[in-house]
């Protein structure tokens, strides 16, 4: 068995509409595939300010995205719900790429950190070229074989995990290398030498099975 944590972005999505327009955290606990051509149905909670949570109910209903949406409040400042697309790249790859979700929750640029598991290297990197097909980009964050010592160490998790959250690999980049360095307390050329490092872990044990 493979776990990765994946970054992946979506160029129009519904889950950056929100985030653009409020300060709130969507988790999603399932997906599943429609039936209806390349839609889906994901099962989502959303966190944010309470007095906010009635102008995202709406915002959801209004977006041009998502075709069928019943949410429900649970608690302050928390919503509970699922909403159905009729196009949705993550909940198509699933069942096609014989892969599992175990958690996803986004951050502030509007992409999801997705943790998979999958049986197999292969299966894997299908998954994620499907979702690549689909108009999404994906960035490996970390890969770990559960029958292995892990393939980073936690310090090395923690750097690519930072750095990526902090905006390091985007382009143009939303952090510089010296403001991450002092974020994570430590020399510029010393972050640099782990970032090359822990980078080639996770490429070459993707690629090594091709």
């Amino acid at each position: 068995m493979i776990e990765a944590t994946l970054a992946v972005k979506m160029t129009e999505s519904w889950i950056r509409d929100i985030l653009l327009k409020y300060p709130v955290t969507i988790k999603f606990l399932g997906w599943l595939p429609s039936g209806k051509n390349d839609g889906g149905k994901s099962l989502i909670e959303i966190r944010g300010p309470e007095d906010r949570m009635l102008d995202v109910s709406e915002s959801l209903r209004e977006n041009p995205f998502i075709c069928n949406i019943q949410v429900s409040k649970v608690g302050k400042g928390s919503m509970l719900g699922t909403v159905e697309l009729n196009k949705c790249a993550i909940c198509k790859a699933i069942p096609e790429t014989d892969c599992f979700l175990t958690h996803g929750v986004t951050t502030e640029d509007g992409s999801l950190l997705l943790r998979v598991m999958a049986g197999e290297r292969k299966n894997l990197r299908d998954f994620i070229t499907k979702l690549e097909d689909g108009g999404c980009e994906v960035r490996i964050i970390s890969l770990r074989d559960p029958e292995k010592e892990d393939l980073l160490t936690e310090r090395q998790e923690e750097i690519l995990r930072t750095a990526y959250e902090m905006g390091y690999f985007e382009y143009p980049k939303r952090v510089n290398i010296k403001t991450l360095a002092e974020r994570l307390g430590m020399s510029i050329s010393t972050l640099s030498e782990m970032l090359r490092k822990s980078e080639k872990k996770v490429l070459e044990y993707y690629f090594s099975a091709k």
